[in-house]
């Protein structure tokens, strides 16, 4: 067994663990570092892709029971790995040219069969279903937006003018261009969201019971956003309801300790007697067991009078 697959099987074991219910942080701290150390032996670009994946999971699980999000950066291939590629490569060049040769041989060789007239029924080829491969995560962004969107028809939030999938960290991420503008009535604040009934993400119908849920999300926020230390610019997670109630998560101020790397930022939905106002924004009769929408905000302290024209990138949006 290779790298890889042995790899790949303590994956599934962990998952399996996992579903005991017992804590298995230890054990996936042990992963983790499997990985991260066998990671310069595995040189195939889908497999290292995989094992990002992977991390990405067991890095959610890990800040849910901790409270902290582990390095997950893998080792570069090593140079005997990447002489194995360029080999496999050649191999594989070498193959397909001597397929090629085969297949126009036997084409002549065997036309005359298909084409005979004594041939009078057509002759089916069985084609292949294809498979369906989805992200560990709920929207990891591996291939397109997912039908996350700016909240262009909120006057009071226009501050996200548009998002794309990008290939810049990892595999995949979505790209939020930022306008940020201070004291601006309609840019001083945007948000970004999707809404889970025409947009669910693999195997989910909305609406969602998400009472007592963590829902997580990496977020990358450059430093040049960072405000006022006194009143900081701040990100926040939110969610609303089939009735367009909103609550809003903790705010995540921005400064230079969550700054230029990624962070988690998360929201556990809970009736409105069951939290703290200040610290949860909540619109009255918000029900957590109806969740339609999950999104993201950013905005702006009282006292910033600048602006930041650029980009911020979200990934691994996750919840049980």
């Amino acid at each position: 067994m290779n790298d890889f697959k042995a790899l790949q099987r303590s994956h599934e074991l962990l998952l399996k663990s996992q579903q005991s219910g017992d804590d298995i942080s230890e054990k996936v701290k042990e992963y983790i570092e499997q990985v991260k150390v066998s990671s310069s032996e595995i040189y195939q670009n889908a497999e290292r892709d995989q094992l990002r994946s992977n991390l990405r999971y067991w890095a959610s699980y890990l800040y849910e029971k901790k409270g902290k999000f582990p390095q997950l950066e893998l080792l570069p291939p090593s140079t005997k790995a990447v002489t194995k590629q360029k080999r496999a490569n050649l191999f594989k060049f070498g193959m397909s040219v001597v397929g090629l040769a085969i297949v126009v041989f036997s084409f002549g060789l065997f036309s005359s069969l298909f084409f005979d007239s004594r041939w009078n029924t057509m002759v089916q080829t069985p084609t292949v279903p294809s498979t369906t491969t989805s992200s560990t995560f709920r929207y990891g962004f591996d291939k397109d937006p997912m039908g996350w969107a700016p909240r262009t028809n909120d006057t009071e939030n226009q501050a996200v003018t548009d998002v794309q999938q990008q290939i810049k960290f990892g595999q995949g991420s979505l790209e939020l261009q930022i306008e940020l503008i201070g004291q601006n009535a309609q840019k001083s604040k945007g948000e970004v969201f999707v809404n889970l009934s025409s947009n669910p993400p693999f195997g989910v119908t909305a609406p969602l019971v998400l009472e007592g849920k963590l829902i997580t999300m990496l977020v990358y926020v450059p430093s040049d956003v960072i405000g006022d230390s006194n009143y900081p610019n701040f990100i926040q997670v939110f969610v609303e309801d089939v009735e367009g109630r909103s609550q809003y998560g903790k705010y995540t101020n921005l400064t230079s300790n969550t700054t230029g790397n990624w962070i988690i930022v998360s929201l556990r939905p809970h009736p409105e007697d069951k939290i703290n106002p200040t610290e949860t924004p909540t619109s009255p009769g918000f029900d957590p067991s109806k969740i339609n929408v999950i999104g993201l905000k950013i905005g702006t302290g009282k006292t910033y009078n600048d602006a930041f024209r650029g980009s911020i990138w979200i990934d691994w949006v996750d919840w049980p």
